[in-house]
């Protein structure tokens, strides 16, 4: 990388051969996931790897003079192969490391040489298991066995202590390292020592394959005495490298690296590649699934190997939780829904739940002697049954519906996702039949969804091309149409042969209601200011009377009494509540009810039920009542 130097510099280019440093350090780890950041992962109980990791650097140390910018590459390209080999034991790990200088271009161009050597070693402080923190101690010592005038050693020996710590979840392994580096002084200037340094990391290996390892690392130094800054006393280097390890103990690295600071030794380009072999680690599986027994949930079952949770050690039968063995399951990671459709193939499927009715033009059940259901790819048949439920899968199917004594039934069914589809058939008898449309309204002139009484049997109201439709015989039919909380009305009909009749029907809200020795009232009869013509408003509760009498033939007998208010005269309050009583009497007469089952009297001011001093008193006086006075 290019070391800025140019405000802390002379503009001469020092002489680099009396300043030995290591211009070019490298020091990768064999037994560890990453190249150069130490994990805590304690390794077996006993092991050994030996190995070699060549590197090709570019440019890791560059000269800039500060008056004329002028580069010089103390070191432009160094290639070079570390050596090494590592035994350990339990939490106890000892390493020597040897780099060989192939060659370098710079300043002083040479062939084959030697850096300094490493003895290290690390002793695991706390063993990280699955989220759970491990810790390492590490030691170092560095041999001077370098050429010291080629920038690729220091002028004597050196040593580290650090630590390393690391936390794994699943197959991701996060470490991070800290450590002091005792280094002899060495003057690159008059104004720049370089000595004692600070060296940190932190990397990232992930695990996509028991065998196969991808690593993101971050390391770096800095000088002591410049107090941490960036500068040229700061290299730091980002790389990433990939480890594959064969059943056989060999293991072979690749990777690359780039220098993130203008620091000595973080080089504009490395490239790597190493090869180390050690004898085939012996790992605890009891169950022989290739999951260390520490990390297996079910040491005595072998994972299945299926692609589905297979890093827990536990074999996954039915990977969906369906209820269906893999083996049997066409949808291993789909659960099946479970709805009486296709459920024992294991796959969810989209389809809706068909309610089919057989009836007649009056909506009565009729018996068929067979239903075919052709879909697709399947066929459902079902015999002698009057209504059919069943699960279909979505699209079109053909129904067919044969019934004695009628024509045969034919239609295509358009069947949704989900959800249920009511359906009629209505096989066609010989003969004369009818068709009813029923306009059933509130007295706000509102659409409402009503019952009908046919000849005193409760039958459905169904659905004719988007209306409410009534399948009734030719002949008259005694129709009660009746809805939530309103007044049912009663309706003759006379329906013909093959005739679609329009029914228009205005239900009001209930006003009438049987009581024990009376009609219960929700309003009063209101007639015009003293005389007995009854406002119109009033003929709708008068028409529920009617209707009520006719429904209960039981009453034999029902008095209608007439009251008046206190004003006026007693003899002229007596005449208007008996002529009030008589007008409500003729209607009732005349919308049907038999003379002899009721009879009118007036009262006048005799029997006030609230005080005549005042208004709403006076009004409440002013009444008519119905009064049961026989039952059969």
């Amino acid at each position: 990388m290019i070391l800025l130097v140019g405000q802390l510099f002379a503009a001469e280019l020092p002489d680099f051969e009396a300043a030995p440093i290591d211009g070019a350090r490298f020091e990768p780890n064999l037994g560890d996931r990453m190249l150069v950041v130490q994990d805590a992962q304690p390794l077996t109980e006993g092991g050994m790897e030996f190995g070699a990791v060549g590197h090709w650097t570019h440019r890791p140390y560059t000269w800039v003079d500060r008056e004329t910018a002028e580069e010089t590459d103390v070191l432009e390209h160094v290639n070079g192969v570390v050596l090494g080999g590592a035994f350990w034991r339990g939490r106890t790990r000892v390493g020597l490391d040897v780099p060989v200088i192939l060659g370098t271009r710079g300043l002083s161009d040479g062939r084959l040489g030697a850096g300094d050597a490493r003895l290290n070693g690390r002793f695991t402080l706390i063993p990280g298991g699955e989220e759970t923190i491990g810790l390492a101690l590490s030691a170092t010592a560095g041999l001077p066995l370098g050429t010291t005038q080629r920038q690729i050693a220091s002028v004597g020996g050196w040593g580290r202590i650090g630590l390393a710590g690391d936390y794994r979840v699943g197959p991701a392994l996060g470490a991070v390292n800290v450590g002091y580096r005792f280094l002899p002084d060495s003057a690159l200037h008059d104004s720049l020592t370089w000595g004692d340094q600070v060296d940190f990391g932190v990397g990232l290996a992930w695990a996509l394959h028991p065998q196969f390892d991808l690593s993101a690392e971050l390391a770096g130094t800095t000088q002591v005495d410049i107090a941490l800054g960036l500068g040229q006393g700061t290299p730091i280097e980002a790389i990433v490298a990939s480890r594959i390890t064969t059943p056989q103990g060999i293991t072979i690295r690749l990777g690359g690296g780039r220098g993130l600071t203008d620091g000595v030794g973080a080089p504009d380009l490395r490239l790597l590649a190493g090869i180390s072999w050690g004898p085939p680690e012996e790992i605890p599986d009891r169950d022989q699934d290739g999951i260390r027994d520490e990390d297996d949930a079910c040491i005595d079952e072998p994972e299945d190997a299926d692609g589905y949770a297979d890093r827990d050690g536990c074999p996954d039968w039915d990977d969906d939780d369906d209820g269906l063995l893999d083996t049997e399951d066409a949808c291993r990671f789909e659960p099946e829904d479970h709805d009486g459709y296709l459920d024992e193939d294991g796959c969810p499927d989209a389809n809706a739940r068909l309610l089919l009715s057989i009836e007649d033009w009056g909506a009565r059940p009729v018996e068929a002697d067979s239903v075919r259901l052709v879909g697709p790819d399947t066929e459902h048949t079902f015999e002698r049954v009057t209504e059919v439920d069943v699960q279909l899968g979505a699209g079109s199917w053909e129904l067919h519906v044969q019934a004695p004594g009628r024509t045969p039934w034919f239609e295509t069914l358009h069947v949704p996702d989900e959800g249920d589809l009511p359906w009629v058939a209505a096989p066609i008898e010989p003969g004369p039949r009818g068709l009813v449309l029923l306009e059933s309204t509130d007295a706000d002139g509102e659409p409402i969804d009503a019952q009908v009484l046919i000849d005193g049997d409760l039958r459905p109201v169904l659905v004719h091309e988007g209306r409410p439709a009534l399948r009734l015989e030719p002949g008259a039919h005694d129709l009660v149409v009746q809805g939530p909380g309103l007044f049912p009305v009663r309706v003759e009909v006379e329906v013909e042969d093959l005739e679609e009749l329009t029914l228009p029907v205005t239900l009001y809200a209930e006003l009438v209601t049987m009581g024990d020795d009376q009609l219960d009232l929700a309003e009063g009869v209101d007639f015009l200011p003293n005389t007995s013509d009854l406002v119109l408003a009033s003929r709708t509760l008068l028409d529920q009377v009617a209707a009520t009498l006719q429904e209960h033939p039981e009453i034999r007998l029902l008095r209608i009494e007439g009251h008046t208010d206190a004003q006026g005269t007693d003899l002229g309050n007596l005449k208007l509540s008996q002529e009030r009583a008589d007008a409500v009497a003729r209607y009732l007469i005349q919308s049907g009810v038999a003379p002899d089952r009721i009879y009118a009297v007036g009262f006048g001011e005799d029997f006030p039920i609230a005080d005549n001093n005042t208004p709403e008193g006076r009004a409440a006086n002013r009444r008519v009542g119905f009064f049961i006075e026989e039952r059969r």
